[in-house]
């Protein structure tokens, strides 16, 4: 008998302290450190839906190999860039 591997290749997930009471600003800030997050565990999130007062729901695919990786990276700096626009704020992705 021949067992199959299985992976997870995408799926949603909600995050509670993402909601619609936070400031703009806060909000902002929360989901630069969440979208880098989820990067990091190999998640691409490819749409945040509206906020309500339960959180965010955020709907991913898993990253496919390490370029894929650097291309979501440039999103988010382009997101990044947008927020320190906005918010008079000075975030920066470190590459390591």
């Amino acid at each position: 008998m021949t067992l199959k591997g299985a992976s997870v290749i995408g799926g949603q997930i909600n995050y509670p302290s993402l909601t619609n009471k936070l400031p703009s600003e806060e909000y902002a800030k929360a989901k630069v450190h969440i979208w880098l997050m989820m990067l990091n565990d190999g998640q691409n999130p490819v749409r945040w839906l509206k906020p309500n007062g339960k959180g965010t729901k955020v709907n991913f695919e898993t990253l496919k190999d390490q370029s894929d990786y650097d291309e979501k990276l440039l999103l988010l700096q382009e997101y990044i860039n947008q927020v320190n626009e906005d918010y008079g704020l000075d975030f920066k992705l470190k590459r390591t």
